[in-house]
C-alpha cells in the first residue's frame, strides 16, 4: 500500500547515464534539473563512491552490459558482490532481443514525462530493497527464525519455471502471440475484445501481466479502471500507442510500459518478457516478506538477541556502501505518557494492556521494515534511513489516534 502525500520519504538518488550521444546527453541534463536527487557523475570518477539508490541509463544498452559504462559497471559489480540490489531502469523506446542487463526493474519510453519516470524510479527503488531485504532475511534466518520448514526456497528469477504463465491480451493478440512465440514456451496467452470482458476475466482468473492492444480512448479506460482496483494495482500492464501524447497519457495512468504498434517483434517480446520477470520478482519478495511478520510484536516467542544481532551488522554492511545507517525505534518509548487506548483490532471490552503502538506497529510498517519483539530489547522496529523512521512514527502515531475508543 502506498504512503499518503504527508507520509513521503526523500526521493531516491538517482544515477543518470547515457550512450555519451548529443540527446541523451541533452535529455540526461534536463532530468538532473527536473528530479530532485538525479546526478551524473563528474568526470574522472573510478566508482569508488557510494552506491546510488538506482541507476537511470538513457536509451537503450547493447547486449553487452559493460556498455552501460566502465563506471557503472564498476559500482554494479561492487553492489552484487556485497548482496546490494542496485536496480538499473532504462528510459529508451527499444530493447533488442538478448539485451538484458542483469538488474534492470524497469523500462520505461522516452516520451515519460519527468515527474512520472521519478516515480516509477522510486517504485524499482521500493521493489528491488524488497527483494534485497527477502535475501537478506533468508541468509541470516534461515527459512524462518521459528520454524524452519516454514519458509519457500528463493529460486532464481526466472519465470520459464513456473508450468504455466497466464498472460491476457485485450484487443487484437496476434501480435503479441508472434512477439513472444520464440521466447517463453510456458506463456498461455488468453484474448478478450473489449475492456469490460478485460476486467470481467481478470476477476476469474489471476494473470500475469495484460497487454492492452487498444484505440487510445478504450485503452486509457482499461488501464485507468484497473489501476482503481486494488486486486490489480500492481498486475504489469504492456499497452500499444502510437505518439507521444497518447504514451505520456497512459503512463499517466499507470501503464508500466508503452510501444508503439510499429515495434519489431523482437523488441515486443522483450519488453514483455521483461515485465514478467519484474512481476515475478516483485510476487518472490512479497511472499517471502510475508513470512516473517509473525515474528512481530504479537508474535508468541522472541527472535533470540543473538539472531538480531547478526541481522543489524549484515544490514549496517549493506547500508554502509550507500552512505547510509539502520534506524532503531524502540516501541515501547514511543509516546509513553499516552494513557491506555483499546486499538479497533483488540477486543473493545477488554482492559487495554500496555502501550497501543505495539498492536499498531506492523500495521503501520512496511514488509520490507524489520519489526520484531527481540529476546532482551523488546518490540522494535528496524529501518533503513532517516526518512523511514520519521514516517514509521508518523504511521504509528495516527493508526494509535485513530483506532481509539472514548
Amino acid at each position: 500500500m502506498s504512503d499518503t502525500a504527508t507520509d513521503t520519504e526523500a526521493g531516491p538518488r538517482i544515477l543518470l547515464g547515457h550512450a555519451g550521444h548529443r540527446g541523451a546527453e541533452a535529455r540526461a541534463q534536463t532530468l538532473v534539473a527536473a528530479m530532485p536527487g538525479a546526478f551524473v557523475l563528474p568526470a574522472g570518477s573510478d566508482g569508488a563512491a557510494p552506491l546510488p539508490d538506482a541507476i537511470l541509463w538513457i536509451g537503450a544498452p547493447g547486449p553487452d552490459e559493460d556498455r552501460l559504462s566502465p563506471v557503472i559497471a564498476s559500482l554494479r559489480d561492487r553492489a552484487r558482490a556485497a548482496g546490494i540490489a542496485l536496480p538499473l531502469v532504462i528510459a529508451g523506446d527499444r530493447l533488442p532481443a538478448g539485451a538484458h542487463p542483469r538488474g534492470v526493474e524497469a523500462i520505461v519510453p522516452q516520451a515519460c514525462p519527468p515527474a512520472i519516470l521519478q516515480e516509477r524510479i522510486a517504485e524499482a527503488v521500493r521493489q528491488s530493497l524488497r527483494m534485497e531485504e527477502a535475501r537478506l532475511r533468508r541468509a541470516v534466518f534461515g527459512r524462518d527464525p521459528f520454524a524452519p520448514d516454514a519458509m519457500p526456497r528463493l529460486p532464481e528469477d526466472d519465470a520459464e519455471r513456473h508450468n504455466r504463465i497466464p498472460v491476457l491480451v485485450a484487443g487484437n493478440g496476434s501480435r503479441v502471440a508472434a512477439a513472444l512465440a520464440g521466447g517463453l514456451s510456458a506463456i498461455e496467452l488468453v484474448g478478450c475484445l473489449t475492456p469490460d470482458a478485460a476486467l470481467a476475466r481478470l476477476g476469474e482468473h489471476p494473470f500475469r501481466m495484460l497487454v492492452a492492444d487498444l484505440p487510445e480512448a478504450r485503452a486509457l479506460e482499461l488501464v485507468a479502471a484497473l489501476r482503481r482496483d486494488p486486486r490489480h494495482i500492481a498486475l504489469p500492464v504492456m499497452a500499444l500507442a502510437n505518439g507521444q501524447p497518447a504514451t505520456a497519457a497512459l503512463l499517466e495512468a499507470g501503464a508500466s510500459d508503452v510501444v508503439a504498434p510499429t515495434a519489431s517483434d523482437d523488441d515486443l517480446g522483450a519488453r514483455c518478457r521483461l515485465l514478467l520477470r519484474i512481476g515475478a520478482r516483485r510476487h518472490l519478495a512479497g511472499t517471502c516478506l510475508s513470512r516473517y511478520r509473525g515474528s512481530g510484536p504479537r508474535a508468541r516467542a522472541a527472535l533470540p538477541r543473538e539472531a538480531f544481532e547478526r541481522y543489524l551488522t549484515a544490514l549496517r554492511r549493506c547500508l554502509a556502501l550507500r552512505g547510509d545507517e539502520p534506524h532503531l525505534l524502540r516501541l515501547e518509548e514511543i509516546d509513553t505518557a499516552r494513557p491506555p487506548i483499546v486499538a479497533a483490532n483488540d477486543d473493545p471490552f477488554a482492559a487495554a494492556i500496555g502501550n497501543p503502538v505495539r498492536s499498531a506497529a506492523l500495521a503501520a510498517s512496511r514488509d520490507e521494515d524489520f519489526v520484531a519483539r527481540v529476546a532482551e530489547i523488546g518490540d522494535v522496529a528496524l529501518v533503513r534511513n532517516r526518512q523511514a523512521l520519521e514516517r514509521i512514527e508518523r504511521r504509528i502515531a495516527a493508526i494509535v489516534a485513530s483506532t481509539s475508543f472514548a
